[in-house]
């Protein structure tokens, strides 16, 4: 997980990505 401004990853499709709303 890069650092988009929100430090919070989750895991999508069995994996990890990075969540920016």
């Amino acid at each position: 997980a890069a650092a988009h401004g929100l430090p919070m990853v989750a895991t999508k499709n069995g994996g990890p990505v990075d969540i920016h709303r």
